[in-house]
């Protein structure tokens, strides 16, 4: 059984990731699972996760051990409307903007009277 992880971590920096009590959980859930373990739903492959293959198919790729070779890739619903979502983005970006503009008037403002 393959488990690829690497969209399951927290990122601590650039070179460093950590996992969480709950991504942890996740894992060893999957593990648990495909042992048969009590209590444990019945193990299934999840797209882009996990995957259980056999030796044959191993050796099928040259014995490669990369999880992604196997579990595939997740899949990804795609119901946005680009245009609609980048306009928007712009909206909000827009009045983000006017009322940083504002903001920046009124502290001006506090300055100068804190200042004479």
């Amino acid at each position: 059984m393959f488990i690829d992880a690497r969209n399951i971590f927290t990122q601590i920096d650039r070179a460093h990731r950590t996992w969480t009590d709950e991504q942890i959980e996740k894992i060893t859930s999957i593990v648990r699972s495909y042992r048969g373990e009590e209590d444990c739903p019945e193990y299934e492959d999840v797209a882009g996760l996990s995957k259980e293959v056999s030796l044959d198919d191993v050796a099928l790729v040259g014995y490669s051990l990369n999880p992604g070779r196997y579990v595939g890739t997740q899949a990804v619903e795609d119901d946005v409307n680009f245009n609609s979502h980048v306009k928007d983005l712009s909206d909000s970006f827009n009045q983000l903007t006017n009322e940083a503009q504002e903001l920046e008037k009124k502290i001006s403002s506090n300055l100068n009277k804190l200042i004479k």
